[in-house]
């Protein structure tokens, strides 16, 4: 099986669940309430992207937990009055993608609506492209 994406910026479906995993915890660092917002649309279409490339059952497993592990941080902080730690390394934090890159993960993402058999999950895959080419800016990436 092939789970590379045919794009000028290639990315394979392992390291779309990657990337998609560090926006949704750069979600809760910036601020999303713990257990709320947008972070629910990323966790339910990372095993949709897990299922339509037949990758194996643990990436999504892997990826949802690390995404609970860092809203749990978040309500700990809360709780707490203390500062929030990230549970993945700051500097894939500050990586955020440039334009070429963000261009690639929405074409992955579009590839991944074509390998989805059901309505619902199509349209989830749509929502979270609607919703990441707002949250990285990709109008201004590519403004000339």
């Amino acid at each position: 099986m092939n789970t590379t994406t045919t794009t000028a910026t290639t990315i394979t479906a392992d390291e779309l669940i990657h990337k998609l995993t560090i926006a949704a915890v750069e979600i809760y660092i910036l601020g999303a309430e713990a257990g709320e917002g947008e972070v629910c649309l990323f966790k339910e279409a990372i095993p949709l992207i897990e299922c339509a490339w037949e990758l194996s059952d643990e990436q999504a497993a892997e990826a949802i937990a690390l995404i609970e592990k860092q809203r749990e941080a978040v309500h700990a902080a809360d709780q707490s009055g203390e500062d929030m730690n990230s549970v993945i390394d700051e500097k894939l934090l500050l990586d955020t993608p440039c334009g070429g890159e963000i261009i690639a993960i929405l074409d992955a993402l579009v590839e991944t609506i074509v390998r989805i058999d059901w309505r619902d999950g199509r349209e989830t895959i749509a929502r979270l492209i609607s919703y990441l080419k707002d949250f990285w800016d990709l109008a201004e990436h590519i403004a000339f």
